[in-house]
């Protein structure tokens, strides 16, 4: 009788074996893994909490059919690393061949995961089923090699020389991948190391840290899981009261006291997504508590949606409130390729707009509004320095009355006088478009290669001294950032350039100085606040810029501007845009 109840236990140890071997998910799902809890430090029962058990679902139904490729954009402390860690060490401890890479941005965060794979694998050895757990080849530098399996989980800091070129990872996990230092040349070398087949998967997770880093134009990319066909990322947005925790019961009577400075805010918040007043306390308590009172880093720690994420990354200048719609608005016309983009021909002695190839799709400047002869315009630029890395050479049209932004151009590495050509071409094409360019640096070869080489003569000349182009100082970039709010907050700038659109919402007050923040550029910027400093200075005081129909004329005083403002409103509606 003993005999048969012995043999019972080990079929029953040899079915377990089987069916994990089979089925390693199940070692997640079933919780059979105990971890450290972070405050007790006690050992608790790994259980899927709700963010987590979401990315779970999506793995567990489509693992095996298709590679997977998850993007995760989140708010702090969900714990998304804890769970990847569960996840990779179930399929690679009891998989064949079948390594992982996991890589962080600072090397106090990759210890911190590697412990989280280590505690998993010792708290697994002596527990009650860690007949299931593998034996351990190496436990040291970052590795876990498992002696049966010839799998291996690798911990690394992304800056490693070379990393993931010496094998082929099946699982990746990529975290706080908007703090990378050299992501493209991470992600290429990634990309081209792990296998295309149905048995991989790679997770990237990350708080937001501006827009336009390689984070960032990933994300956009991304699809929902509803969208989702099979190829690219699967896009997918936790905030911050998707987490059940985040929450603080009131005293019996207790009020909810609200920063006077943010209360209309906050109270637009708790209304738009339907926040209940426990959450609400918990909201306003990490705003004080942890974030110092500032909104901004609230927002990017703890983000209501992915819009506020990426663009509360910082203290914008901009409002963020008109960046949410405009972007929102302009990346929806974008994704349905409702602007094209053209080459400049010349045709019996004129310039013409030619739509550029592929219908459109590329050509020499993205146009948003067609030259119309009733219209002035202005084109103001921003000149390179010429550094790697550094600002593109840009110019942006602007129709004068309307503040509509008519076309963008962007040049890259090249001669600084082709630049200069083809901004004069494409000012005539603007009926003979006014050109405010900043005069610093590079500024002096621009003005000298449009006046004496492409003999254009209609630049903007500085009232003060009556010298061609804008002289940037302290105090003049200060007034003309000024106007440039002013003008974009009241709705008279219309933007529809989605390079121009970012470069706003990474554009920030740091240390007291208003710069692009930190990997990001503001070529885009300039080109906005020296058309603001242009149009209150020049064209409207001075009227360099007078048209020759004498109704235009008269509608382009400063008093039509303020009238402008009013009117003009903002697209309405904040929709998602998948991939924003």
């Amino acid at each position: 009788m003993e005999n048969k109840e012995e043999v019972s236990v080990q079929d029953k140890a040899m079915m377990l074996q089987y069916k994990i071997k089979e089925d390693p998910l199940i070692l997640v799902e079933d919780e059979y893994f105990t971890i450290t809890d972070k405050l007790s430090q006690e050992s608790i029962t790994f259980r899927l909490k709700y963010v987590q058990n979401i990315i779970f679902e999506i793995i567990k139904n489509h693992y095996g059919k298709k590679p997977l490729r998850i993007i995760v954009l989140k708010a702090r402390k969900q714990g998304i690393s804890t769970f990847v860690a569960a996840l990779f060490y179930a399929l690679t401890s009891q998989l064949d061949n079948a390594d992982t890479l996991v890589s962080a941005h600072e090397s106090e965060a990759v210890d911190y995961i590697f412990k989280i794979y280590k505690n998993i694998h010792e708290n697994f050895v002596s527990s009650n089923f860690g007949f299931v757990a593998p034996e351990l080849k190496k436990n040291n530098a970052k590795v876990l090699e498992f002696e049966k399996q010839k799998s291996s989980i690798y911990v690394k800091i992304a800056s490693s020389k070379g990393i993931g070129r010496s094998f082929s990872p099946r699982f990746v996990h990529c975290s706080e991948v908007a703090f990378f230092g050299n992501p493209e040349e991470v992600f290429k070398a990634l990309n081209n190391s792990v296998p295309k087949s149905n048995n991989t998967i790679v997770i990237l997770e990350s708080t937001a840290n501006g827009v336009g880093n390689y984070f960032h134009k990933t994300w956009r990319k991304s699809k929902s899981i509803t969208d989702w066909n099979g190829s690219g990322y699967i896009g997918i947005f936790f905030a911050w009261f998707d987490d059940p925790t985040s929450r603080l019961p009131l005293e019996v009577d207790e009020e909810l006291v609200y920063p006077e400075r943010y209360a209309q805010d906050l109270m637009s918040m708790k209304k738009r997504f339907k926040i209940d007043n426990e959450q609400m306390k918990w909201y306003l308590d990490t705003l004080e508590q942890e974030c110092d009172g500032d909104i901004n880093t609230m927002k990017q720690e703890n983000p209501s949606n992915a819009e506020e994420a990426f663009i509360a990354s910082g203290s914008p200048v901009f409002n963020t409130d008109i960046l949410y719609d405009w972007i929102e608005y302009e990346t929806k016309l974008h994704e349905q390729f409702f602007y094209k983009r053209y080459n400049i021909v010349e045709e019996y002695g004129d310039y013409k707009l030619r739509l550029g190839e592929e219908v459109g799709r590329f050509g020499d400047v993205e146009v948003y509004q067609m030259p119309d002869k009733k219209w002035q315009y202005l084109m103001t630029v921003d000149n390179a320095e010429g550094v790697e890395g550094g600002d593109y050479n840009v110019a942006n049209v602007w129709n004068i009355v309307s503040g509509e932004q008519c076309c963008n151009y962007r040049f890259g590495d090249g001669d600084t006088l082709d630049f200069a050509k083809m901004c004069v071409k494409i000012c005539r094409v603007y009926n003979n478009a006014l050109i405010g360019n900043e005069r610093n640096n590079h500024g002096h070869a621009f003005i000298t290669n449009v006046k004496n080489i492409c003999k254009y003569s209609r630049l903007y000349k500085h009232a003060e001294d009556d010298r061609d182009g804008f002289p940037t100082n302290v105090s003049t970039r200060i007034e003309a950032i000024s106007h440039a709010k002013r003008y974009f907050n009241d709705g008279y700038f219309k933007i529809h350039s989605l390079d121009t659109l970012k470069e706003l919402a990474t554009f920030v007050k740091y240390r007291g100085k208003m710069q692009a923040s930190s990997g990001n550029n503001d070529d885009e910027v300039a080109t906005i606040w020296i058309a603001a400093y242009v149009l209150e200075y020049g064209l409207l005081s001075n009227m360099q810029f007078a048209s020759n129909n004498a109704e235009i004329s008269g509608m382009v005083t400063s008093n039509y501007f303020d009238k402008m403002s009013r009117a003009n409103t903002k697209p309405k509606g904040r929709r998602r845009v998948t991939g924003y």
